[in-house]
């Protein structure tokens, strides 16, 4: 048979076609489906083939008959699956039952203690819920403000529903940049719902609530702003996460629900950083002049910091200091939590770890200078160093206490 003969042949009609090039009746759909005849494809000529031509491309198949497009529907690209995890609704529920537990084996009168931390727990879990990116459809940029400070800026923000991040920004003004996502479908908010008011170097920046009940808002605004380094903030956030990062300062944060992290910063000045349920996070930063860290339900995370004078409290949650410096006077204490340290201690102060129920591990080079009393009401006590006086006179004071719990003061 010759080229011509091959490429020329007359067309069958549809009953006498010895094959079907529509792939959605290849093999595999017969036995799901039984499909009338389909009418013969237009002929196309394939280009002429040279003798040492590189196939550019093939024929590439389904992987399984679900990826094949089915009867009658046309080829679309495939929708992107957004994973789910139905199991963190149990996972809190578990949570609030042990906490309850515990306070039965405790004594009675911690019900009170526990009743708080399970509204705010329950605070945290719909503030969770209601900052979802999954939850909002639009997102609108709004304009971007400047102003600027002839000393000493001093910012006081205020957001209902929504993240803060405050940045460290070059020269001598302030800059603010927002973002705005709306949980309704429709056209995004039609009005800047950011306040300014700018008095010397005072500036006050307040975003409008958005209207109803605060965890179930329909919009939320992102806000990030740029601050001269030795600025004074304070920061009012009722849902929503607050960032500071390479700030020099006081500081004053706090918010109802939701996280705090700081990361290379340098608080001073009685700086205040509070969280009613969500943890804080602290990373390369020197906490000084009494600063005051404290949630009433969440986990302190603090590392390759160090602390002078500095107080640390949670009603409910783990402290966990890693690669820590601490100097002068410090109070790390948690009601219902195990804490851990690891690092340097200073030549003087005194520093409480105290916990209710929970374990307490101190983690101390060889080489430290301090004298150690360590208390437990239920537990063990165990010391790697083999005495209470640690290196040589005079050194720091630490002073481990843990109700119902083991401690252990490792020599590392």
């Amino acid at each position: 048979m010759n080229s011509q003969e091959m490429f020329h042949q007359e067309e069958q009609p549809p009953s006498e076609q010895l094959y079907n090039y529509d792939p959605r009746e290849q093999q595999g759909y017969h036995d799901a489906y039984e499909q009338p005849p389909l009418a013969a494809e237009p002929y196309v000529a394939a280009p002429q083939y040279t003798e040492g031509q590189p196939y550019e491309s093939g024929y590439q198949a389904y992987n399984t008959i679900s990826d094949a497009p089915r009867f009658n529907e046309k080829i679309q690209p495939k929708a992107p699956v957004i994973p789910t995890n139905p199991m963190h609704k149990w996972l809190f529920i578990c949570v609030l039952g042990l906490l309850l537990i515990g306070a039965l084996v405790l004594h009675s009168t911690h019900l009170v203690t526990i009743s708080l931390i399970f509204a705010v727990l329950a605070a945290l879990f719909f503030a969770s819920r209601q900052l979802s990116p999954r939850l909002y459809k639009n997102a609108t940029v709004l304009p971007t403000k400047t102003f600027l400070i002839a000393e000493k800026a001093r910012l006081i923000v205020r957001n209902e529903v929504g993240n803060i991040h405050i940045w460290r920004g070059e020269g001598q003004q302030v800059t603010v940049q927002a973002t705005r996502y709306d949980r309704m479908s429709v056209q995004a908010y039609q009005r800047d719902p950011i306040s300014y008011q700018q008095n010397g170097d005072n500036l006050f920046v307040s975003v409008a609530r958005p209207g109803g009940i605060t965890f179930f808002q329909h919009a939320s605004t992102v806000l990030d702003i740029f601050v001269p380094d030795g600025s004074e903030v304070q920061l009012t956030n009722n849902a929503g996460s607050i960032e500071i990062t390479g700030l020099h300062g006081r500081v004053n944060a706090t918010t109802n629900a939701g996280s705090v992290r700081l990361t290379q910063v340098n608080l001073t000045q009685s700086s205040n950083i509070t969280s009613n349920a969500g943890s804080i996070r602290v990373e390369q930063s020197t906490l000084d002049d009494n600063t005051n860290l404290s949630t009433n339900a969440g986990t302190f995370h603090i590392a390759q910091s160090t602390l002078h004078n500095t107080h640390v409290h949670t009603n409910a949650g783990t402290i966990h200091i890693d690669q820590g410096q601490i100097d002068g006077n410090n109070i790390f204490k948690t009601n219902m939590g195990t804490i851990y340290f690891s690092g340097n201690v200073g030549q003087q102060g005194t520093t409480q770890f105290k916990t209710d129920m929970g374990t307490i591990h101190v983690a101390l080079p060889a080489q430290t200078n301090c004298t150690i009393r360590a208390k437990t009401n239920m537990g063990s006590v165990r010391n790697d160093f083999g005495s209470d006086s640690i290196g040589r006179e005079p050194g720091a004071h630490l002073d481990l206490k843990s109700s119902m719990g083991s401690i252990h003061i490792e020599r590392d």
